[in-house]
């Protein structure tokens, strides 16, 4: 019994070396740009993808601002619904939109910073659709490198916080719902949003250290993904576990008693106006008016067909 013992506790030992070599290694400085080079391998593939859908007439958007032919507002790009009130009961009436469509709908996204980084595609390489999937890359494996420094710095600096990190981070990087925003040209400004969503976790965990020059830094930056998505900057990073979300810490230390410079942010959504109503005739049924809130408050906005 006592030898058995004895093994037992040689192999505990020899778990724990063998984590602790691990942990080391996933700490090292090379680790942040190996990730990233991961990351690019891993979406190569969508070099040749091409435009499609909502990517076709953004283009040809981009193309008129940058020409100077645009009439409009050059971050426009975003307004997926936005007609004189005669259109829309006209394509109401037609089956093109929903019966239950009001004739001042609009679905309107401002998106500044989304727009502003679409127009460097426009005005450096407007006719290479490789270049501009790269651009996505590389803010993808840029994001990947943020996410890896935002789990560090949440688990600790021991060899075993690191080697947890790291999984974190691989699995942020393998993480299959990501392969729309990355191979999709039109949805770039989901990247643009959760790069600056975990720059702003970052920033607002060294304000909570003790850094006072980070609170204003962290507001900046949220400021910045809301800039980019709107709709998304203000929901839970998908980087973080529901256990790494509550390891930012909220008492005791420097940062105790701080007001948090992001309280006075309110999640209030997208900037969109989208009012729906439902046109004269009999009542809907429950199903179908569930449906009707369902789309108008819940899609994502390339889920909108552009009229």
């Amino acid at each position: 019994m006592g030898e058995r013992g004895d093994e037992v506790e040689g192999e505990g030992r020899g778990l724990a070396a063998l984590v602790v070599r691990l942990g080391r290694a996933a700490g090292g400085r090379w680790i942040a740009p190996l990730l990233a080079l991961f990351a690019l391998v891993l979406h190569a593939p969508t070099l040749g993808g091409g435009l499609f859908s909502d990517d076709i007439p953004q283009q040809a958007f981009l193309r008129k601002v940058v020409e100077g032919r645009e009439a409009g507002p050059w971050w426009g790009l975003f307004s997926l619904v936005d007609l004189a009130p005669a259109t829309i009961a006209g394509r109401r009436l037609s089956g093109l939109l929903p019966w239950w469509t009001a004739d001042e709908v609009r679905v309107v996204f401002f998106r500044p910073l989304a727009v502003a980084d679409h127009l460097i595609d426009a005005a450096l390489w407007p006719r290479s659709p490789a270049l501009m999937h790269l651009h996505s890359l590389l803010l993808f494996a840029l994001l990947c490198a943020l996410v890896l420094r935002l789990h560090r710095r949440l688990a600790g600096g021991r060899p075993r916080g690191a080697l947890v990190a790291l999984i974190a981070a691989l699995s942020f990087t393998v993480d299959s719902t990501h392969g729309a925003p990355v191979a999709w040209i039109a949805q770039r400004n989901a990247l643009l949003a959760a790069i600056f969503a975990v720059a702003c976790l970052l920033a607002h965990d060294r304000w909570r250290r003790g850094d006072a020059r980070a609170g204003p830094l962290a507001a900046l930056v949220f400021w910045r993904a809301r800039s980019s998505a709107p709709s998304s900057g203000c929901r839970r990073s998908p980087s973080l576990s529901p256990t790494a979300s509550r390891s930012i810490p909220r008492g005791g230390g420097a940062g105790s008693g701080r007001r948090c410079p992001l309280a006075r942010w309110r999640s209030s959504g997208s900037r969109s106006t989208a009012r729906s109503a439902s046109a004269p005739g009999p009542a809907a049924p429950t199903s179908i008016r569930s449906t009707a809130r369902r789309s108008s408050s819940g899609s994502s906005p390339s889920a909108w067909p552009r009229w």
